[in-house]
């Protein structure tokens, strides 16, 4: 396995990578060349992100966050999973990034990486905007909350940054500030259960539905 135009070599376990993940499961195990080399490249991918992906096919965890940089590799990790397919992985993580937002305020942080990657429309995004919303709606009765947007406040460099690129995904953060106002405030990192996962067909069914399941048995 090789990630990234530097080309960072990785050795893992090609059953595990195909139980896991159907691009590799199709690529592996098929008469494409990688399946005949047992080598991948994921060109435009970038280890830091891949990290997490590695992590988390081991041991099913993903390491702490401290730095909205690190919320930013977990994103491009999000945005590589979805091109690889892999919907427990992104379930798995999107819980994992919701946990980091019970106790911070949101910023720029995600939307700036997936501004780069306009065409995705994952559940991430869903879940970025609708907590930015929430969290500038809710400012003005938390005096905390409210310094860190204000001019001069941690939170507000990073947001008119972001808003100055004009991506799509910058339009649809006014949409988003809308559709919250217009209904009451819940905030969506404490939603409960699947809130924010994907569930196709044919994926593993996620933790939060298989608890329920087991609970209505």
């Amino acid at each position: 396995m090789y990630v990234g135009k530097e080309r960072i070599a990785y050795r893992l376990h090609k059953d595990l990578l195909i139980s896991k993940c159907p691009y590799f499961r199709a690529s592996l195990s098929s008469g494409f060349p990688e399946g005949k080399t047992n080598e991948v490249h994921l060109a435009e991918d970038v280890p830091a992100a891949f990290n997490v992906f590695v992590q988390w096919l081991y041991s099913g965890t993903f390491s702490p966050m401290e730095t909205a940089n690190d919320v930013s590799v977990k994103t491009r990790a999000y945005v590589m999973a979805d091109a690889l397919l892999t919907v427990e992985f992104k379930n798995d993580l999107v819980d994992f990034i919701r946990q980091w937002y019970i106790m911070q305020f949101m910023g720029a942080e995600i939307l700036t990486v997936l501004a780069k990657n306009d065409a995705f429309h994952g559940q991430l995004k869903c879940f970025a905007l609708d907590q930015l919303a929430c969290n500038l709606l809710s400012a003005g009765d938390k005096p905390k909350q409210s310094v860190c947007y204000s001019p001069d406040g941690t939170k507000r460099p990073g947001i008119d940054a972001f808003l100055a690129e004009g991506s799509s995904t910058a339009t649809e953060m006014f949409w988003a500030l809308h559709k919250f106002g217009l209904t009451p405030y819940d905030d969506p990192s404490k939603r409960e259960g699947c809130h924010y996962h994907e569930h196709p067909a044919e994926s593993p069914a996620c933790k939060s539905a298989a608890e329920k399941d087991e609970g209505e048995a």
